[in-house]
């Protein structure tokens, strides 16, 4: 009993007590004019930079006083998926954690040494991923509805794999 009151009230908890805010992650659905799920084709100046990640000749890598290193796009199934923000050093790095931040909340900290946040949306997810030694960051976004059903084709092909064992 105690365990399904504590899973019941864990359900209904606001994403706000854990310093999200899923509604602006959602409301924005990705990163500047790149909306999740809009078609490849909708992009201009896209050059392929590595497998299945795409960056923009165009792509402006300020963001306020801060430089990003490298903004790249996957797509799946003709539609926009992952946005990846690559950040060099401190400066850059914390910087636009602070802008995150900012718009979306403190973001969830597993260990509050490791300068790493998660952001979870019903539409929008987030990671930031700093390394301690350079202080380089990575911030992943992705679609939430894609990533399931890239998740559920990647089952349906292992199940039609196994009936052919």
């Amino acid at each position: 009993m105690k365990k399904n009151l504590i899973f019941l009230f864990l359900l209904v908890i606001p994403m706000s007590i854990f310093g999200q805010n899923q509604k602006a992650l959602d409301d924005k659905n990705g990163f500047r004019d790149a909306i999740f799920e809009r078609p490849f084709d909708s992009f201009k100046d896209l050059i392929n930079v590595e497998k299945d990640f795409y960056t923009s000749t165009s792509e402006d890598l300020k963001l306020g006083n801060f430089q990003m290193d490298q903004v790249a796009y996957s797509f799946y199934k003709g539609q926009l998926y992952i946005i990846v923000i690559k950040t060099k050093g401190y400066t850059n790095s914390r910087g636009i954690l602070k802008i995150l931040q900012t718009a979306y909340g403190k973001g969830y900290q597993d260990n509050e040494y490791i300068e790493s946040y998660s952001w979870f949306g019903k539409r929008v997810a987030m990671a930031y991923d700093e390394n301690s030694a350079t202080n380089d960051a990575t911030i992943f976004m992705w679609s939430v509805k894609l990533s399931d059903l890239k998740k559920l084709d990647e089952e349906k092909a292992a199940k039609e794999a196994a009936r052919k064992l």
